[in-house]
């Protein structure tokens, strides 16, 4: 694990042009306000603004990382479970934390090569958009996105409910770690978790309901509103 300034991305991607290497060696982005290094939206997966301090950021990376040593649901039979923890990708001290149901089929494998990895959970048509909408809303950089199932379910096969009440539990953990200012579910599911734990949240629709309705732009309008 190691902390870089931005302007040292444009180095490391030119001497590295596989995207697995920047995963592969957690690496912690620091932020200035007036950051705006083209690579930052693609490669940074942990990053942090220059005005919070490097050791608590360290912190809560492992705080973080100690909770993928969960095994509560490897007495589940559930053939579609495939057991990759993984982390959430986003600001560590965010202001907005978004939870999303589950990882895709996808979730877990580093961009260029078949190998499973804790470290690459969000990525997918979904993910990519609602970073996209996060951009357009001007919060992209201040928010942490994560999920509230931390393993995979092949195929997007049925959920193990045992799975949600595991899962809550390091999500609850999750929070206090990082204490976002806002949370915002984008699931039924995650509200439910958020309703039972008794913590305020925005509740707002799964970014696959606005590219199935059509309606793409409303998403970072709805955004820019919390």
């Amino acid at each position: 694990m190691k902390i870089i300034d931005a302007k040292e991305l444009d180095e490391i991607v030119n001497d590295n042009d596989n995207i697995d290497y920047f995963y592969q060696n957690q690496l912690i982005i620091k932020l200035t306000p007036n950051t705006q290094n083209k690579y930052v939206v693609k490669y940074a997966l942990n990053y942090f603004y220059s005005d919070h301090d490097e050791n608590e950021a360290i912190d809560r990376i492992n705080s973080i990382y100690s909770l993928l040593n969960c095994v509560k649901c490897n007495e589940i039979k559930d053939n579609n479970l495939r057991f990759v923890n993984g982390i959430g990708v986003g600001n560590i001290f965010p202001k907005l934390m978004l939870v999303l149901q589950a990882g895709g089929d996808c979730a877990g494998k580093l961009p260029h090569e078949n190998v499973i990895s804790p470290r690459y959970m969000v990525i997918g048509t979904t993910s990519d958009f609602l970073k996209i909408s996060l951009l357009k809303a001007n919060v992209y950089f201040q928010s942490w996105i994560t999920n509230l199932l931390k393993c995979v379910i092949n195929n997007n096969g049925k959920t193990v409910r045992e799975c949600y009440h595991n899962c809550s539990k390091i999500l609850n953990q999750e929070i206090k770690i990082l204490q976002p200012q806002t949370i915002v579910a984008m699931s039924t599911d995650v509200s439910k978790v958020f309703t039972e734990l008794r913590m305020p949240f925005y509740k707002l629709y799964h970014p696959m309901f606005y590219i199935y309705k059509n309606i793409k732009s409303k998403l970072a309008e709805d955004l820019a509103r919390i």
